[in-house]
Parts: C-alpha cells; structure tokens; sequence
C-alpha cells in the first residue's frame, strides 16, 4: 500500500512539474512578444528619381541591424545600425525614432510599369533576442491629381511580418 501512494505521490509531482515547465515557456513567448519591434514602413516619391523609405519602430523593442532593400530600384540595401521604439514605457515619444532612407531610381517608369507584386520592398531585422524578423510591403502605384495634370509616383499600403 505504501509503495501504491509513493508511486502516485511521484507522478503528481511529475505531472505539476511538466505543468510548470508549461507555464515558463508561455511566459518566455510572452516575454519575447512585449519586446518585439515592429516596424512600420512609409514611401513616398520625391522628384522624377528619388524614393524616401520612412522606417519608425512602433513596437516596444529595440530592432537592431535593419537592413532595407528594395532590388527594383538598387541592389544594396541600406543599413540602420539600431531603432529604438517610438514610444517608451514612460509615454515619452521618441523623435530620433524615424529613420529615413533613400534610393535613386533611374528608371522609375520601368518600376511603376511593373506588376504590384513585383515591387517588394522588404525590412530585416533582429530583436534583442537576436531573432531575425522580415517585414515585407508592396510599392503601389498612384496618381498625384494636380491642377491640370496627372503624375504617377509610388506609395506604400499595408506591410507583413515574419519570423
């Protein structure tokens, strides 16, 4: 009988440790998610041959070694040492936050006669767990309405994220 209870008392006792071990790694992931950088990506055209690319960290973490490319306009990317989010945990909103980049185009009619799908500008980065995220968005291609004429020029909707 006593052997019985000495058998069960073990496997409660290794049932609640797995049950704590679950818990850790729930509270790890947590962790890992608060601290995640999300960045936010803006274009705008300026001029006949310029793209200005805005990055700003809208996450709570810092996004280290972000690399911006945009292969339909130049082939190397551009390199941002460190963002550091855009709002602190005290409210304080962070101006030297925003980044910009820029890439000269010198065909930007062959860019905008492009499909959609073909203009990608993707953002890599890591966390400070040193994971590495990928943010992707396409480029699309709008009209600037002025006075008495039209002017093509790219604009950025939507982005994606994955690790």
């Amino acid at each position: 009988m006593l052997n019985c209870l000495t058998v069960l008392l073990v496997l409660i006792t290794a049932y609640y440790a797995w049950q704590t071990h679950q818990i850790v790694k729930e509270m790890q992931k947590t962790r890992r998610i608060d601290f995640l950088p999300i960045i936010s990506i803006k274009t705008e055209q300026i001029g006949q041959d310029v793209v200005e690319i805005s990055l700003m960290n809208i996450g709570k973490g810092l996004a280290q070694n972000v690399q911006v490319f945009f292969p339909t306009c130049d082939n190397e990317p551009r390199i941002i040492k460190s963002l550091p989010p855009f709002v602190d945990y005290s409210g304080f909103k962070n101006i030297e936050c925003v980044a910009v980049v820029h890439f000269v185009c010198l065909d930007i009619n062959r860019i905008i006669a492009l499909n959609d799908s073909e203009r990608i500008l993707t953002v890599k980065y890591k966390d400070i767990f040193n994971e590495k995220i990928i943010s992707e968005t396409l480029i699309l291609q709008d009209e600037v309405k002025s006075k008495n004429f039209k002017r093509p020029y790219l604009k950025t909707e939507g982005w994606s994220m994955t690790f």
